[in-house]
């Protein structure tokens, strides 16, 4: 019962919608770069908020989308199936490692589960669940929280733990993508009243696209899903994530899964947010420019 904001490498900014005398949406996000090494490495956190003026639940998105720095590209090394997890099969396989209700415990360090698996696994099945398993853990590329607005279906909202793993591209055309896996917070009050929450888990898909601007300045889009989820409109009323990214080992040395993103004679660099409603909504559009990260020698 999830959908959240975009990941992506760049440096830090901040880009919203200012309220005014009449209700509307308001979206707000930025991002902070640090941990930068002389080799190009960084982790990104990533924090977003949104709301109505009326304090009511917002109205549902048609489209959502993130464009990213350009230069920032994916490394050709993790553009592979030894780096794709998939949410869903993830979610069944820690599932079977542990049936019980904090699905949370397995999902935040996996290592337990696999060494048991690998002791225990027999069957097709088994031996299936602990490839996915594997798989993930070398995938995964982040952690964080969200705050989910299921008004009116659901009317608590509610906090969710958030885990991120790089995917396969899941359209013709696409790069890669990005898979969330969501699962409600289990001693949060909301939660405990409702049994729909406390079995809750999902997975989302963000898709990752070659969508170069003219002048350089954007390159990959981001795109969000949108829409219902399990029958309920939802929004991410906040949601924060930690990234350190991906890191292989190659020729001796670490290669980390993005290049760097070109800093423009400006010195700045810039991201841009696109959110899309139904008429009589107005479709918002920001950008974020942010300081060029320094990586040292």
């Amino acid at each position: 019962m999830l959908a959240i904001g975009a990941i992506a490498a760049g440096g830090a900014g901040v880009a919203g919608i200012a309220a005014v005398a009449h209700a509307e949406p308001v979206q707000q996000f930025s991002f902070q770069l640090s941990d930068t090494t002389a080799d190009g490495r960084f982790t990104v956190t990533f924090t977003s908020r949104a709301f109505d003026t009326t304090g009511g639940p917002p109205p549902e998105l048609r489209e959502n989308w993130l464009r990213m720095p350009g230069g920032a590209r994916l490394r050709r090394e993790f553009l592979r199936p030894s780096f794709w997890c998939d949410g869903g099969a993830l979610i069944n396989a820690a599932s079977w490692a542990d049936p019980q209700p904090r699905l949370y415990n397995v999902l935040r360090n996996l290592d337990p589960a696999i060494r048991v698996m690998r002791r225990t696994a027999r069957t097709r099945q088994e031996r299936r669940f602990l490839a996915t398993l594997q798989t993930c853990r070398r995938a995964q590329i982040g952690a964080g929280t969200a705050l989910i607005d299921s008004r009116p279906g659901i009317e608590d909202v509610f906090p969710a733990d958030l885990f991120i793993y790089f995917g396969r591209p899941i359209r013709r055309g696409d790069v890669a993508s990005l898979s969330i896996v969501g699962i409600p917070q289990q001693d949060s009050a909301a939660v405990r009243r409702r049994d729909i929450l406390i079995r809750g888990r999902a997975d989302v898909s963000l898709r990752i696209v070659n969508d170069p601007s003219p002048d350089g300045r954007y390159g990959y889009r981001m795109i969000l899903p949108t829409g219902r989820i399990q029958g309920f409109r939802v929004s991410v009323a906040q949601v924060e994530v930690k990234a350190p990214g991906l890191i292989m080992q190659k020729d001796g040395r670490e290669l980390f899964w993005f290049t760097r993103p070109t800093c423009p004679a400006s010195g700045l660099i810039s991201f841009e947010a696109f959110y899309g409603y139904d008429p009589p909504t107005e479709d918002i559009t920001r950008q974020a420019s942010n300081p060029c990260p320094r990586y040292g020698r």
